[in-house]
């Protein structure tokens, strides 16, 4: 009776865990994405690129002031990496989920399509999780429609 008591002591609580948490655990590990591992509050964010409502198009001033000017940015500086991190209103990520990682994705490919390489520009999605403001005016909700661009420094 000793003996099993004082195996159990020594054994690892990994071990101890039964299979299934052990399998939910790795698939969570599994799913975090590169663009998680960055503690945004440490980051240097650039600017926003600001969307319409419940859709993938950005605003077109949006398009020349931030993203053209990030991706001169890139070409000055080729070692250079940059984080989108997708954004999105409650309102829209109860009717699509994936809002924010959608919008990261459309800038990220437009970033590509002129000349960019892909491994350069990483991607996250916040849903509603880091609003700019919890206001219920229109103007608050177009702030939190947005994808903010973050400089990767290592």
């Amino acid at each position: 009776m000793e003996n099993v008591a004082a195996e159990k002591a020594s054994t690892p609580v990994a071990e101890k865990q039964p299979e299934v948490i052990r399998e939910q655990k790795a698939k969570v590990k599994e799913e975090i994405t590169p663009a998680q591992q960055y503690d945004i509050s440490k980051l240097t964010r650039v600017n926003s690129v600001l969307f319409s409502k419940n859709t993938v198009m950005f605003d077109l001033n949006s398009r020349f002031d931030v993203v053209e000017a990030t991706i001169d940015y890139m070409y000055k500086y080729p070692n250079s990496k940059v984080l989108l991190s997708g954004n999105a209103e409650t309102i829209e990520v109860s009717k699509k989920p994936t809002l924010g990682a959608m919008r990261a994705q459309a800038v990220r490919e437009y970033m590509m399509s002129k000349g960019i390489n892909g491994e350069r520009i990483e991607t996250s999605d916040n849903k509603n999780l880091m609003p700019v403001s919890v206001e219920e005016s229109e103007v608050a909700r177009m702030m939190n429609r947005r994808v903010d661009i973050y400089l990767l420094t290592k």
